[in-house]
């Protein structure tokens, strides 16, 4: 299925890996971004490109010189206060924390969304994948999406898989939000609450999910593949 998600979710520090990549951005230099106007709304383009991209001081981002993994682009341009809207793309490829990347080119989760924002899959959902594989401790893990208070979120054509979280959600967790969630796959998450959608206090707007997404779970205590609750 695919839909709009609305998610009350516990607050989780960044990580020592997420810290470092942090303080690692800190200290890049401004990067060009690729924007489209519209009207008088700006929306800036950020593509990441697995096979293809770069994670480099030197990387504008854009579609023929894409960034290597979403959590460092996304760090980036947070990093250098470029303002909503933001539409990410992502190229067809398996996004993870692979410890036998180097550092830089880890995911870290949550990814955390943002107002206004487009996450989508240029290749199709069976293409462009998100897994949590790789994060073995389920008791201190968390989403691999998360959004809080957020509004006019899309979520398009990707693939979440393989988090394990005990105590939380595995795919995708939003909390007081709107948006969309369009032909995703949502499979082999495993969590208590909600496996591959947990949606909680959905106040500011209604939440939808297309006929196009796929939910696959494996649940720890309730709820294996959507779990509403509050709304």
């Amino acid at each position: 299925m695919n839909g709009v998600v609305r998610l009350f979710s516990e607050k989780r520090g960044m990580g020592l890996l997420s810290g470092l990549l942090l303080a690692f951005m800190l200290l890049l230099p401004g990067y060009i971004t690729s924007t489209v106007h519209a009207g008088e709304e700006t929306v800036t383009h950020i593509y990441i490109d697995q096979a293809k991209g770069v994670n480099s001081s030197s990387t504008p981002g854009t579609e023929g010189e894409p960034f290597k993994s979403i959590t460092y682009a996304m760090l980036v341009f947070k990093n250098q206060g470029t303002p909503n809207p933001w539409t990410v793309h992502i190229k067809a490829g398996t996004y993870n924390s692979d410890p036998t990347k180097p550092e830089n080119e880890q995911e870290v989760f949550p990814i955390e969304l943002r107002d206004n924002m487009t996450i989508q899959g240029d290749d199709g959902a069976e293409n462009c994948i998100i897994s949590g594989v790789f994060n073995t401790d389920a008791v201190n893990q968390s989403s691999i999406l998360r959004g809080e208070g957020i509004f006019n979120i899309t979520i398009k054509d990707l693939t979440l898989r393989d988090m394990k979280n005990i105590g939380g959600t595995g795919g995708c967790y939003l909390e007081n939000s709107s948006g969309s969630i369009e032909g995703c796959l949502f499979q082999n998450n495993q969590a208590s609450y909600g496996g591959g959608v947990y949606m909680y206090l959905c106040l500011r707007g209604k939440g939808l999910i297309s006929p196009a997404t796929h939910l696959a779970e494996i649940p720890l205590i309730m709820a294996a593949g959507f779990m509403l609750a509050t709304v």
